[in-house]
């Protein structure tokens, strides 16, 4: 079970690593014109102000609900990575 769960969270996580890295350099920085930030505090404001501005202009992309979400999906990862860890303990 625990080998199943880390294969699984492993995979979303490079998921999510690789399409967070694609809208953050590709969508959000460009429309800022901003330097991008090391820290994920940093990213997020970016994240919220380009936001902000596709409101303003109206414009609804399709990876607008991904960036609207970006915290509790944040949340669901820490949460399912905790999970897969206290099995991998309980397992061994």
């Amino acid at each position: 079970m625990a080998k199943i769960a880390f294969f699984i969270m492993f995979g979303a996580v490079v998921i999510y690593v690789v399409l967070g890295n694609y809208l953050y350099f590709a969508k959000v920085l460009p429309a800022l014109d901003e330097s991008p930030k090391l820290f994920p505090s940093g990213q997020l404001k970016d994240v919220k102000r380009y936001l902000e501005l596709l409101d303003e202009q109206g414009e609804r992309p399709w990876f607008g609900a991904i960036l609207r979400n970006a915290m509790p999906i944040n949340v669901i990862y820490l949460i399912g990575m905790a999970t897969t860890f206290v099995l991998m303990f309980l397992d061994s």
